[in-house]
């Protein structure tokens, strides 16, 4: 099986066909996933929506000290580090923007999640 044909990033919330789209990791964009996810529906509110990151796979980039500081810790901070590190973090982004075509591109990596909420009962 090829390796690319594993790699996707998912749309939930209000966007026309919520669920889970293959990318080119490193070369789908933001704006390339809400285009096959059909577009935001109207009551989407862009300015809320968030981009949530899996950490790095093993042998790539992390937060994680490497395992021979790891040693240095007891048990349950260790147990806490890794706990930490495992979880997506928020990556900050503007929906708005991106998908205008204003501003840099966001690239998506393998396991991006956006989230896109709805604008309704909103307090302006």
């Amino acid at each position: 099986m090829d390796e690319s044909a594993a790699r996707a990033a998912e749309a939930v919330g209000l966007v026309r066909y919520p669920g889970q789209y293959p990318i080119r990791e490193g070369e789908t964009t933001l704006r390339d996933l809400v285009q096959r996810a059909g577009g935001l529906l109207p009551e989407a509110l862009p300015r809320a929506a968030v981009l949530y990151r899996q950490p790095a796979e093993a042998g790539t980039e992390t937060l994680a000290p490497d395992a021979s500081r790891l040693s240095q810790f007891d048990v349950l901070r260790r147990a806490y580090l890794q706990q930490e590190t495992a979880r997506p973090t928020q990556v900050s982004i503007d929906l708005a923007a991106a998908l205008s075509g204003e501003g840099d591109p966001i690239t998506l990596r393998s396991g991006d999640r956006l989230l896109v909420p709805s604008g309704a009962g909103t307090v302006y």
